[in-house]
């Protein structure tokens, strides 16, 4: 493994594709499957980590990712719709 995964490596952070796609859905409030995380994985959104077969996926990275898609859909509707929409949080 690289130095940089190493520093990014923090108790508690490393999640099962099953126990991240649980978390996301329950943080998101609709359903998340172990497809939607590989899929993250698959298309560079958010980093696997382990050997052998044994993937782990960051928390911090997926809130992140979801902040920022978050972010880049209000972003959006904004432009689309105008500034007087009000948006709340998910995370």
């Amino acid at each position: 493994m690289s130095s940089l995964q190493l520093k990014l490596f923090v108790p508690g952070d490393f999640l099962t594709l099953k126990e991240a796609s649980e978390w996301a859905a329950e943080h998101l409030g609709k359903k998340v499957t172990n497809s939607n995380i590989s899929y993250l994985i698959n298309y560079g959104r958010i980093q696997k980590y382990g050997e052998n077969g044994d993937a782990f996926i960051s928390k911090n990275e997926l809130i992140e990712y979801y902040k920022s898609f978050n972010g880049r859909r209000e972003h959006s509707f904004k432009n689309k719709f105008g500034d007087d929409l009000i948006f709340q949080g998910v995370l």
